[in-house]
């Protein structure tokens, strides 16, 4: 279970619903992401992606899929077992200890959204944000 202030367990699960299928430096580039998002929040520059913790940036409502209570990968995600993790799993929670602990080189661009690159826009982003980077299924972006 969960503990949903804790920010490593809340990325690592957030890396982990957004990308377990993804090489490793898939799993870092939406660690990266939220970081930049934790960066934008205490710079003040978005307010969407929440009080500038990493967890409260995964846990914003509609930000990551994977914890919008109609995603398939959110119960997954909620019985994670980060007592006895698995090679996966294991993975996505030493990202998150090294994006947590400043470590990951920012492998985006400075993106602060992605989505997977085989499916259309979401709402009017194309009129909004500019590719900075594509790493596995996702592309990146940012606001110019």
């Amino acid at each position: 279970m969960i503990d949903r202030t804790n920010d490593e367990q809340v990325l690592a699960a957030t890396v982990y619903g957004e990308a377990r299928g993804e090489p490793l430096a898939g799993k870092h580039a939406v660690a990266c992401v939220v970081m930049n998002r934790v960066a934008a929040t205490k710079a003040r520059l978005r307010r969407q992606f929440g009080t500038g913790t990493a967890a409260s940036a995964c846990l914003a409502p509609w930000q990551f899929s994977s914890w919008n209570d109609n995603d398939p990968n959110r119960a997954e995600m909620e019985a994670l077992d980060f007592a006895n993790p698995y090679p996966v799993l294991a993975d996505c929670i030493d990202t998150a200890r090294a994006a947590l602990a400043g470590r990951l080189v920012d492998i985006t661009g400075g993106a602060t959204f992605y989505k997977v690159t085989s499916l259309p826009w979401p709402h009017d982003w194309g009129a909004v944000v500019e590719p900075v980077a594509v790493v596995g299924h996702h592309s990146f972006y940012r606001l110019p």
